[in-house]
């Protein structure tokens, strides 16, 4: 059997990789980003008529599909960039894929709260009923609201949780799983885009949206299942030995076959 030996330094600088090409993946992501964006909106503008948004509530009914639409696609992106897809992670890097996660996590928090108190607020205006009223009244005739409404209850957590001082204070493992439950999100908030949009109710807006979601499964589902299991299967790979070197350095001995064909380099880290 083959043997590879990866050594994990905290004060160890990351290898340097192509400049040219980082920036050439950084620029083609933030592009796929836009024109996604761009094409989970457009529903929505094509939707709206001129001098539909005759009133405060028309036009805050209108924000709050615009940010639903928004949050949505937001959440599918982020759920993306954590697919630990090798193509994102050699093109752009894994830092810079996590830092973009933590500052799209924080405009996601801001957008689905938005999203519920301008739907809210403009529906409320339209009936001319208190605001607590239409809450309840969403919430109790509208199909598929009760799951979305949870979502959205678990994504402010996660969000909370996210804060670096809050995320101190808790073991990681916590943390962990309460990230995995976004997954969970996406399922729970599924059907009201469709049985309650009013975008993605039937037409174009709906069968692109259902693009956007077998898209992401089917990137997810490569990325955390196939790939990993595909590398295993083919190099067969099994730790050997763990030694602590030093204080702040451990030697991790990693057996399997072929290892010659992973293409390890000195200083990258190791999934």
């Amino acid at each position: 059997m083959d043997q590879l030996t990866y050594q994990s330094r905290r004060t160890s600088a990351p290898v340097a990789r192509p400049i040219e090409r980082i920036a050439g993946g950084r620029f083609v992501l933030r592009l796929l980003f836009w024109c996604g964006l761009a094409l989970a909106v457009l529903p929505w503008w094509l939707g709206t008529k001129p001098g539909s948004l005759n009133s405060t509530g028309a036009t805050l009914s209108a924000a709050g599909r615009l940010t639903g639409l928004t949050t949505g696609y937001v959440l599918l992106v982020q759920v993306v960039m954590m697919s630990r897809l090798r193509v994102l992670e050699r093109w752009i890097g894994a830092r810079h894929l996590t830092r973009w996660h933590k500052e799209l996590g924080g405009f996601l928090l801001i957008a689905i709260l938005s999203h519920a108190a301008l739907i809210t607020v403009g529906y409320a205006d339209l009936a001319h009923a208190p605001v607590l009223t239409t809450f309840g009244s969403i919430f109790s005739t509208y199909p598929d609201m009760a799951p979305a409404i949870i979502a959205t209850g678990m994504l402010v957590c996660i969000g909370l949780m996210s804060v670096r001082l809050l995320r101190t204070a808790i073991p990681y493992e916590a943390w962990y799983f309460l990230h995995l439950s976004t997954y969970l999100v996406l399922l729970l908030t599924y059907a009201h885009q469709f049985s309650n949009g009013t975008e993605l109710y039937q037409g174009l807006g709906r069968y692109v949206w259902i693009a956007f979601y077998v898209l992401a499964i089917v990137l997810v589902a490569w990325g955390r299942l196939a790939a990993p299991l595909w590398l295993n299967q083919r190099y067969r790979l099994r730790v050997a030995d763990v030694v602590a070197e030093a204080p702040d350095m451990v030697s991790v001995y990693i057996t399997g076959r072929r290892l010659i064909d992973l293409d390890a380099k000195a200083g990258q880290f190791f999934r």
